[in-house]
């Protein structure tokens, strides 16, 4: 089961039929806002992980519900220690090397405080044969799958205001190792 954030525009929190089909979608779907943001999380089952996307970004458009992006999931060491019911000094430790090797590397800083993308993290806790937290039984998107739908679901947006690219959304897996898939994009310049 693979599970991610969703943020989108068009959900109206407050309409019935929207919530009402959201109920009923073949796959958990909790709606959240935040400052104007509202989040879909999903956990959907599939073969592949861009297959979820997909599935989700069509049950959305049916909803009239335009996905804007997904969430990366940056964690930080706290976050990390909260997922593999740990401390924070041992994550620590596992991201300086000085407790176990091949800790991914941070994936940005914030605030002085370095942050990883979960993804990255999840694969290496499992590599490590490390126990995950009962609340995260869900796998995380790969990153390369994530940046693809980003950037496809960034060219679905600016389809109306750029009048010469017509855009779909990743629904073809391309094999790149052999545990993962990157979803492509279609898209063509009009001349």
């Amino acid at each position: 089961m693979y599970g991610f954030s969703l943020v989108v525009n068009g959900l109206d929190l407050d309409d019935e039929s929207q919530n009402a089909a959201l109920e009923f979608l073949p796959y958990d779907a909790v709606v959240s806002s935040s400052g104007g943001v509202v989040t879909i999380d999903v956990e959907c089952d599939s073969r592949l992980p861009s297959e979820s996307v997909s599935k989700v970004y069509e049950d959305l458009k049916d909803l009239r519900i335009q996905a804007v992006r997904i969430d990366l999931d940056l964690v930080g060491l706290s976050d990390i220690a909260e997922r593999v019911d740990s401390n924070r000094e041992t994550i620590r430790l596992w991201s300086t090397g000085d407790r176990r090797s091949g800790f991914p590397k941070h994936f940005t800083t914030a605030g002085g405080s370095r942050l990883w993308a979960w993804t990255d993290v999840y694969e290496w806790i499992v590599a490590q044969n490390i126990q995950l937290d009962d609340m995260y039984d869900w796998v995380p998107l790969p990153l390369e799958i994530i940046e693809s739908f980003n950037g496809a679901f960034a060219q679905v947006r600016n389809q109306s205001t750029e009048g010469w690219i017509h855009t779909t959304v990743p629904s073809e897996a391309v094999q790149i190792s052999s545990t993962h898939t990157l979803a492509r994009a279609g898209w063509e310049s009009y001349a």
